[in-house]
């Protein structure tokens, strides 16, 4: 019965890792929310606070079993560089939007949360800001998983470079990647299904895992 039915929501639901998860768990008979910018009926822009409010209203009245936030943001250059709406909007997508999302769930039960960061969070990256907000929400995850309800879970997916993603088909820097896929103990880059099928593994699969934050980079960290 559609009453019956679990609920997911699916935040950055353009992404190709997001796709692919929605792919996976057509057969589930879940209630699937897909939000993104400018797309579909779920429209939520993470960068604006009135949007992140807006957000959070929706899953409290959806009140969905699990929660997928793939969304976020990689400007790609050194901080001077930046705009101030670019730095606005890369704290907010990926740090501030996330905080207070995570914030709002902290006492909610029966949440089965999934957050995607990066291997920029734990050891840098070219772009400082973009690994900054990646550091703060795996440190903010770390500390809201101990205070949630005992039927809720909260876990991160840390990938490192992931090979079919947008923001590495769009590099021209092809000798720096290069350089870095060798540097990797696997030689390999990681894809975008191999991130989607670890967050069906653990919406679905687990039962214990929760507080983690784990990394598929090939062995780098």
């Amino acid at each position: 019965m559609e009453k019956n039915r679990k609920k997911i929501i699916i935040t950055g639901s353009s992404s190709k890792i997001s796709k692919l998860l929605i792919k996976d768990i057509k057969n589930k008979n879940l209630k699937i929310y897909s939000c993104t910018k400018n797309k579909g009926e779920f429209n939520y822009d993470f960068a604006n606070q009135k949007s992140i409010l807006k957000f959070i209203k929706f899953l409290k009245k959806i009140k969905p079993n699990y929660l997928f936030l793939s969304h976020g943001i990689l400007i790609g250059k050194k901080l001077q560089k930046y705009s101030k709406i670019e730095i606005q909007k890369t704290i907010f997508v990926n740090l501030i939007s996330n905080i207070q999302i995570l914030e709002a769930i902290e006492n909610i039960s029966n949440l089965n949360t999934i957050l995607i960061s990066s291997i920029s969070g734990k050891v840098g990256s070219f772009d400082n800001l973009y690994a900054a907000t990646k550091s703060g929400l795996d440190l903010t995850v770390k500390k809201i998983s101990t205070k949630m309800k005992n039927t809720s879970r909260l876990n991160v997916i840390s990938p490192g470079i992931i090979e079919d993603a947008k923001m590495t088909e769009i590099r021209t820097d092809f000798n720096s990647l290069k350089k870095k896929k060798n540097a990797t103990p696997t030689k390999k880059f990681t894809t975008s299904k191999e991130v989607a099928d670890l967050a069906n593994f653990i919406f679905f699969e687990s039962k214990n895992i929760h507080g983690q934050n784990i990394n598929i980079n090939g062995g780098l960290f």
